[in-house]
């Protein structure tokens, strides 16, 4: 792992930890009204502008994801100091290229204290609780402004407690869905909450039901694919095991999956490695998954995948990126 990577990590755990503590002229008025004795005509609709939101929209064939994979290169980003403006970047651009939805990866933003977790339904593109220039707010508004659906990862408090959270906002600047990470990892086991439930976790999109989850979540479905079974092991708390199964409901079960991670474990031939692991995701959960991930360390890198498994694209370059593919509609 790199010198850079490394402190990033660093700067990842030392922020849980403080967390704990924490005009044109007028005509005159007495002109005479222009005389338009021109016949009236239907005229053609205007194009939709490439280089922005498209305000209305054809009939959709497809749904088109995008997966952002960035791990704090924002100096590789034209014109961005920060992680907000990278990311930020990162989604204009999907949009640009047609995407309906985005996903951005765990920790992709440097926090400096934790945000009030919104419900669902709640809009903190407009509601004052969420400040100018916070996590929130800039993704809320980012995603109204940009018409698209907006998947996030932050640290949030609610009910004096901290949570890993994932938040998907629609392009109403609503929030669709809520996710608190229930498989803690490392550090974060000894200052974070774990999630007590998935029932805020889904919304629905044109591909079917979509449902977040965040990292280490996913390990009891690695562990299924090693072992051939879901069991408690190290890798696998009781607590996730009970989460998953609900979340893999037959009344629950999403059609895709949003993954949230910095997942860096192994390399991309260990089964460990980030994409083996986001493969195994999609086969085991039998659910298309679009997986946004650190572009740093070993395992790096992240992509989109069907059901069976297979990749519809990934990359690994280490390189900040997005990743897109259409997905079929949901009838």
């Amino acid at each position: 792992m790199s010198s850079s990577r490394i402190a990033r990590s660093a700067l990842i755990t030392l922020f849980v930890i403080a967390l704990a503590g924490c005009k044109s002229s007028e005509p005159a008025a007495d002109a005479a009204p222009p005389v338009d004795d021109l016949p009236a005509v239907d005229l053609p609709a205007p194009a939709p502008d490439s280089k922005g939101p498209v305000a209305d929209r054809p009939p959709l064939t497809s749904y088109k994801v995008a997966a952002v994979q960035y791990g704090g290169e924002f100096s590789q980003v034209a014109g961005c100091a920060n992680d907000l403006c990278a990311l930020s970047s990162l989604i204009k651009d999907a949009r640009k290229n047609g995407a309906e939805l985005a996903v951005v990866p765990e920790y992709s933003v440097d926090q400096a204290s934790s945000e009030t977790a919104p419900a669902v339904g709640d809009s903190p593109a407009t509601d004052a609780r969420w400040a100018e220039g916070t996590i929130i707010k800039t993704f809320a508004k980012l995603a109204v402004e940009q018409k698209l659906t907006v998947a996030f990862n932050l640290i949030t408090k609610d009910g004096g407690k901290l949570y890993n959270t994932n938040l998907a906002v629609g392009a109403d600047g609503k929030v669709l869905a809520r996710h608190f990470k229930f498989q803690l990892f490392g550090s974060e086991a000894s200052q974070l909450t774990p999630g007590p439930s998935i029932e805020h976790a889904f919304f629905q999109t044109p591909a079917g039901k979509a449902g977040l989850l965040v990292c280490a979540d996913v390990q009891c479905i690695i562990v299924a694919a090693i072992t051939g079974k879901m069991v408690e092991t190290q890798d696998c708390s009781t607590l996730a095991i009970s989460l998953l199964k609900d979340y893999f409901s037959v009344a629950k079960k999403p059609d895709l999956i949003l993954l949230s991670s910095v997942w860096t474990v192994g390399g991309a031939t260990n089964p460990w490695g980030s994409l083996n692991v986001q493969s195994a995701v999609a086969k085991n959960g039998q659910a298309y998954v679009v997986a946004a991930n650190t572009t740093g360390g070993q395992g790096k890198g992240g992509g989109i995948y069907k059901p069976d498994g297979s990749a519809i694209v990934q990359d690994a370059s280490g390189k900040p990126m997005v990743l897109y593919a259409e997905l079929p509609l949901k009838k």
